[in-house]
């Protein structure tokens, strides 16, 4: 992603385990929330953040990237997460979608529900 848009605002950014980029990213583009998908990265990215960042609440875990498909202010969700590791935040981002992958018994990790 390069500088922030007048066309739209970024309320949520997402990564794996990579802090470091992650950090550069919400230092650039000042989302309102962060998430990390492994939470052994976190305190590395508190760490490279120190208090530059106190307006980005930042998520860790499992469930992070649930939670953040499932924002209120969110109106669009854009993944680049492959296979099966993005199937569960895909999901909770489209309920309707989420509610028709259970009925066929897609599982994701019991994710969340929006």
């Amino acid at each position: 992603m390069g500088a922030p848009s007048a066309a739209f605002r970024l309320v949520a950014i997402a990564a794996n385990t990579n802090a470091a980029k992650l950090a550069r990213q919400i230092l650039s583009l000042r989302p309102a929330y962060a998430a990390l998908a492994d939470p052994a990265a976190l305190p590395q990215l508190r760490e490279l953040l120190g208090g530059a960042a106190s307006g980005t609440r930042l998520l860790a875990g499992p469930g992070a990237l649930e939670e953040l498909a499932c924002l209120g202010e969110v109106q669009c969700v854009m993944a680049a997460i492959v296979g099966a590791a993005g199937l569960a935040s895909t999901l909770a981002a489209d309920p309707p979608a989420s509610a028709a992958a259970r009925q066929q018994g897609v599982a994701g990790h019991g994710g969340a529900r929006c």
